[in-house]
């Protein structure tokens, strides 16, 4: 999803957003009706992340809990964000 989405003068509707996110070859952000561009993560960022949901798996087997990556785009219902996980929570 290019910056030049996220600064058009028409507000995006959440379908269209997921639709286009679908298709983007980067992640965004969206909010009241417009997309936010997300920085890619660095090397070691993507290792450290990988090697804490795999500790993570490991202590919730068992237990109701799920590790989740930051791949996982969820809405949030209060504000109508949808973002991608960027912290773990139990």
């Amino acid at each position: 999803m290019s910056t030049a989405l996220a600064q058009s003068q028409s507000l995006l509707t959440p379908e269209a957003y997921l639709a286009a996110e679908r298709q983007a070859a980067h992640r965004s952000e969206y909010f009241n009706g417009q997309a936010f561009a997300m920085a890619g993560a660095s090397r070691e960022h993507v290792a450290i992340v990988a090697n804490l949901t795999y500790l993570f798996v490991g202590q919730f087997k068992g237990r109701p809990c799920l590790a989740l990556g930051s791949d996982m785009r969820l809405k949030v219902s209060e504000t109508g964000l949808y973002t991608h996980m960027r912290h773990l929570k139990p």
